[in-house]
């Protein structure tokens, strides 16, 4: 058994803050990204005259059971900020993809009782994404506590899956390619296939150890007939260079790839301070606007 201690750097996990000092005076005219998950509160803080971020602000609220455990300390978190404009990336699993030509809005729980068991639906609010460029519709719920929030605190939220800004970015690659993205974060992997610009496979999957998670992905692997000797997998996420699952991943995979934060935006020199591959999801929400 591989000791699953060093799976994720402490940086990923940790409280931090970083801004650009030369925007403290018209902070509040920045665009506020949120991912938002169960266990932690990630925000950058984006300039669109620029097209660069600028800050950034990353939150471990620990293993909650479900979102209302966690809700108060999201509360202290989101209440001060000078945004009251902000745009939310929602990371649950309780979701679905369909395709654009056969969606109809009025279907969204039937959508979702597809893949799910939902007891109370009527505790969520149903919402949904388009991804023009790969035809697809992205069907997901959120809590209407987590939801009703914002709405009492008078803060504008626009709400995205968590899985849009994965998938918008993979749409804008080089549609000859094919590409295999896996998205590393804390105890869950997103893994998802391009091929000739058409949307192959997207899945998610929770892991409490490495062995779990290379088992799931060599099992997607063999479901794919990617081959671990030829093709190549390209990692995103919350993960250091120097841990058991990387060293694991190598161990049976010939040909990975560290991704890197998009090009087509621009990073403030306070950035230099993350690693590259880390928080690949939120900074592509700008993708999302």
């Amino acid at each position: 058994m591989v000791n699953p201690t060093n799976t994720h750097s402490i940086l990923a996990l940790s409280n931090q803050h970083l801004f650009d000092k030369t925007y403290e005076n018209n902070s509040s005219q920045l665009q506020q990204f949120i991912e938002l998950a169960k266990g932690s509160i990630a925000a950058a803080q984006f300039d669109s005259y620029k097209n660069q971020y600028v800050g950034f602000d990353s939150h471990d609220l620990g293993s909650p059971e479900n979102w209302f455990s966690c809700l108060n300390k999201i509360k202290e978190l989101l209440l001060n900020l000078k945004q009251k404009t902000i745009q939310i990336n929602f990371v649950d699993p309780l979701y679905t993809l369909v395709p654009k030509a056969l969606f109809e809005e009025e279907r969204l729980e039937t959508y979702l009782k597809f893949n799910h068991a939902i007891d109370r639906p009527k505790d969520y609010d149903l919402l949904f994404d388009k991804v023009e460029n790969l035809q697809l519709v992205i069907v997901y719920a959120v809590p209407k506590e987590i939801k009703n929030f914002f709405d009492q605190e008078s803060i504008l939220a626009k709400w995205h899956h968590f899985s849009k800004p994965l998938l918008e970015a993979a749409s804008l690659r080089n549609t000859k390619e094919q590409l295999f993205q896996v998205h590393i974060q804390k105890n869950r992997f997103d893994a998802l296939l391009v091929k000739g610009g058409k949307l192959q496979f997207f899945n998610s999957f929770n892991y409490e150890t490495v062995d779990d998670f290379v088992y799931y992905l060599l099992y997607v692997m063999e479901q794919l007939k990617l081959d671990r000797e030829s093709d190549s997998i390209e990692l995103v996420g919350e993960f250091e260079e120097q841990s058991a699952l990387y060293e694991l991943l190598f161990k049976y995979i010939r040909h990975l790839k560290i991704g890197v934060r998009p090009k087509a935006v621009n990073f403030s020199t306070i950035f230099s301070k993350i690693p590259s591959h880390y928080y690949f999801n939120l900074f592509n929400q700008h993708l999302c606007e």
